[in-house]
């Protein structure tokens, strides 16, 4: 862009000149001004929109805060007021005339003459120029044909997709960067193509002997002469020797910029800065001190594991295992017969007859909350097979059916079952084909034993009964990928959802239907809510939304694992007798694992964790061997800082 002056204006240049600070004031304001009536025609469209969806959008009303309503208001602004101001203060620093002249309309555009370059030039040109806009241009495009290419392999889950695409996008971003930072030096040692010399390139040479230099030399106007050398003042050579002379301060110009900063160390940067240095003797300090606060750290972690009360009771499993004994060092169990399962045809029964009762007495007090966990052992769930058998969106409510075919849940796909609404079930002659919903492994293979809490006496004489098991708040909640149960019509002639599947409609409420609490006295066809579901202090949730089992789906990474089933909210003294009704549903013989109930408390770390304390102690152990083993080597053979004498690789021998 270039100016054409105006005479009937003034000239900006001598005024810029004379008078810098005011046009950087100038020009400042102006940017600022322009930002803010930028921002604020975005920011009323914005709100706008926002007050629009927010009347008539019930999801966008429900789903979103006060916080995050502002803030589709707030970016809009703030990202105009941005671009637009910062795109100003950038032109009025590359020509501060021109931006001047064009705040009060004293210039005219000059239209843009076509370029003489090829367009291999100008392409050269822009990369040169703009490198990251061309990275952009052309690396998008080329990440999103990528994951498209992968988005069309539907034999991997679409998280396998994503982490294709990462890495080949990756790879591919990088060969472009490496090519781009190389085309860039090459551009910057032989410079831009210039239609200039584009121009010159077409006309014929011509040599040095061919030019009259006579020619060259402009006559002088009549009645000037050159000035010779003796008419020019001497300069006089500063000297050591004249340390009394003082010297002259030159007169300050008026028109110099007044912002100049004094040429000080102070404001010149020429202070000296301090740097670390990795001595030997900063080493040794570091070591001592990871190894004193993971010592530490340690120590605390095990003190507090053996204050904390817990209490474990194995009630299935195989019979070289702890499950056999009626008698157990932390409680004791009555018919433990019932609860102990011989063949998967006893699996799922739900009835009494495989019902059994542990008694458990406090040797030491429990704090608020006691929680209850149940310990299945033999059973891994970060196996590879097992963590990629699931949809995930089938969980958040993202998925819809399409026809695709879902091999990311195989081998549990469909299933031919009857339909349960609680403990009610259709006929066996019922029983037809139909996809599991939620598909996979993860979500229909949920642990449904089943605990109450039966009875429960304090040492003052108070009792405890089911109500007080709280079970509302065991999963994690998550701001971003929630479960929410399927807002489209889940149809139960081609679905089983997992709120209607035998197995597990006594653990997960319905989404539709009551969703009150069924128990009865023996606990057979017992709910495992002993709340109304959707009571708002105590309601475990209804379908996927089911506090049970979205415990389950969320994987464990260790075996043997605890998972959380309910709490008791208030203070246990020593003494206090708890019995748990145990309902056993979940067959483990098959793999060689076991089941157990967990009594315990939480310390500040979680439950009591030895193997994490003792972890800390051996880190500590291992810096403290550090630190000692480098502390013997400088007190031994210390050597200077900079000493190069050590650097010595080759000795002459005598």
């Amino acid at each position: 862009m270039s100016a054409i002056a105006d005479p009937s204006h003034h000239d900006h240049s001598t005024w810029k000149t004379q008078n810098p600070n005011k046009a950087r004031d100038a020009i400042t304001w102006h940017a600022y001004t322009s930002g803010m009536k930028a921002g604020a025609g975005v920011g009323a469209v914005a709100a706008a929109g926002v007050l629009t969806a927010n009347k008539n959008w019930a999801g966008f009303r429900n789903r979103l805060n006060v916080s995050a309503k502002t803030a589709l208001v707030v970016m809009p602004f703030l990202a105009a007021f941005t671009i637009v101001s910062e795109q100003r203060l950038l032109h009025g620093a590359r020509n501060p005339e021109m931006y001047m002249a064009s705040m009060d309309g004293s210039y005219v555009e000059k239209k843009a003459e076509a370029s003489k370059l090829k367009f291999w030039q100008q392409s050269a040109n822009f990369l040169y120029d703009h490198p990251y806009r061309a990275l952009v241009t052309v690396g998008a495009p080329l990440v999103g044909g990528i994951y498209a290419f992968q988005h069309m392999n539907k034999g991997i889950s679409v998280s396998q997709q994503i982490m294709h695409t990462r890495i080949y996008g990756q790879a591919a971003v990088v060969v472009m960067l490496l090519s781009s930072m190389a085309f860039h030096d090459y551009m910057a040692k032989h410079g831009r193509f210039n239609s200039l010399l584009a121009d010159n390139m077409t006309k014929p040479l011509v040599r040095p002997s061919d030019v009259d230099v006579q020619s060259l030399v402009m006559p002088l106007p009549q009645g000037v002469e050159m000035p010779s050398a003796v008419s020019l003042p001497a300069r006089r050579r500063n000297s050591s020797r004249d340390k009394g002379a003082v010297p002259v301060k030159p007169e300050r110009n008026v028109n110099t910029n007044v912002n100049r900063p004094d040429n000080s160390r102070m404001t010149q940067q020429q202070l000296p800065m301090w740097e670390p240095v990795l001595t030997l003797g900063w080493t040794i300090g570091i070591c001592f001190a990871v190894a004193a606060s993971c010592i530490v750290l340690g120590a605390a972690v095990i003190y507090t594991s053996g204050t904390l009360t817990t209490l474990r009771v194995v009630y299935d499993g195989d019979a070289d295992t702890q499950a056999i004994d009626t008698q157990q060092p932390d409680g004791n169990i009555s018919q433990l017969a019932n609860c102990r399962l011989d063949s998967p045809t006893e699996a799922n029964s739900f009835h009494a007859n495989h019902t059994c009762y542990l008694h458990l007495t406090l040797p030491t007090a429990i704090r608020s909350p006691a929680r209850v966990f149940y310990e299945l052992d033999g059973y891994y769930q970060n196996h590879r097979r097992f963590v990629s058998s699931m949809m995930r969106t089938q969980f958040t409510d993202e998925w819809r059916p399409d026809g695709t075919a879902l091999l990311e849940c195989v081998p549990m796909m469909t299933v031919e079952s009857e339909l349960c609404v609680v403990g009610a079930c259709e006929a066996p002659e019922m029983a037809r084909k139909r996809e599991l919903f939620p598909c996979g492994i993860v979500a229909n293979s949920m642990f449904n034993d089943i605990f109450w809490l039966h009875e429960g006496v304090l040492p003052s004489g108070e009792t405890l009964n089911r109500t007080d098991l709280v079970s509302k708040g065991s999963s994690r909640i998550y701001a971003a990928h929630n479960n929410k149960n399927p807002t489209w019509d889940l149809s139960t002639d081609e679905y089983l959802p997992v709120w209607l599947n035998p197995n597990m409609s006594r653990i997960i409420p319905p989404v539709n239907g009551s969703t009150a609490p069924h128990i009865t006295d023996d606990y057979t066809n017992s709910t495992a809510w002993v709340h109304d579901a959707l009571d708002p202090t105590y309601g475990v949730g209804v379908g996927v939304e089911n506090e049970f089992w979205r415990v389950w789906v969320e994987g464990a990474a260790m075996n043997p694992f605890r998972k959380a089933y309910g709490r008791i909210e208030r203070d246990l003294p020593a003494g206090t007798t708890l019995v748990f009704a145990v309902q056993s549903n979940f067959f483990v013989r098959s793999f060689g694992g076991s089941k157990a109930l967990v009594l315990g408390e939480v310390g500040w770390f979680g439950s009591a964790n030895y193997v994490l304390g003792g972890f800390f102690l051996a880190v500590g152990g291992i810096f403290f061997a550090a630190g000692v083993l480098f502390a013997g080597k400088k007190w031994h053979s210390p050597r200077p800082l900079g000493d190069a004498a050590a650097l010595a690789w080759k000795r002459k021998t005598q």
